[in-house]
C-alpha cells in the first residue's frame, strides 16, 4: 500500500524519458527513497536485504555481460546504455524478490524493444531507446497489482 507514494515519481520519469530521453535525478532520488521506504514498510528489513543482495548480484553479472559484449563490438558501454536506465534498474530493487526482478527487467526489455521498433514502422522513431519508460510501465503495473490484491 505504501508503494503507491512511488507512483508520481515514477510517472514523471516515465513522461520525462518518453519525451526527451532524459530523467532528472530529484525524481530519481526522490522515488528511490520513497521505494526503499515503502519495501522496508511492507515487507520488513531482512527481506529487503535479501532482496538487494540478490538483486545486485544480478545487474553485476548482467553488467559484465553487457560490458563484455560492449567490448566486443568495440563500442563504450555509455553508449549502450544510459546513466539513468542502470540508475533505475538500481532503485528498483529492494520492491521485488530476484524471480520477479529477473522477469521485470526481461519483460520490461521486451516490452520497450516492441514499443520502440512499432514506432519506427510510423516513422518517428529516434535512436535512443526509452528503456526507463518501459522499466517504468512494468514497475507501475507492478505496484498496481499488488495494491489492488491487498485491498481485495
Amino acid at each position: 500500500m505504501w508503494s503507491l507514494l512511488c507512483i508520481p515519481p515514477l510517472a514523471a520519469m516515465t513522461i520525462s524519458d518518453l519525451r526527451s530521453r532524459r530523467i532528472g535525478i530529484v525524481h530519481l532520488i526522490i522515488f528511490g527513497i520513497t521505494l526503499l521506504t515503502a519495501s522496508l514498510l511492507e515487507f520488513g528489513w531482512c527481506q529487503v536485504l535479501v532482496n538487494l543482495s540478490f538483486n545486485l548480484l544480478t545487474v553485476l553479472l548482467l553488467w559484465l555481460s553487457l560490458y563484455g559484449y560492449s567490448s566486443m563490438r568495440k563500442r563504450r558501454l555509455a553508449d549502450m546504455i544510459g546513466d539513468g536506465d542502470f540508475a533505475f534498474a538500481l532503485a528498483a530493487m529492494p520492491y521485488l524478490e530476484i524471480r520477479e526482478y529477473i522477469l521485470f527487467l526481461i519483460s520490461s526489455c521486451v516490452l520497450t524493444l516492441a514499443v520502440w521498433w512499432m514506432s519506427g514502422i510510423k516513422g518517428n522513431r529516434s535512436k535512443e531507446i526509452p528503456l526507463v519508460t518501459g522499466m517504468g510501465t512494468c514497475l507501475g503495473a507492478v505496484i498496481l497489482y499488488r495494491t489492488i490484491t491487498v485491498l481485495i
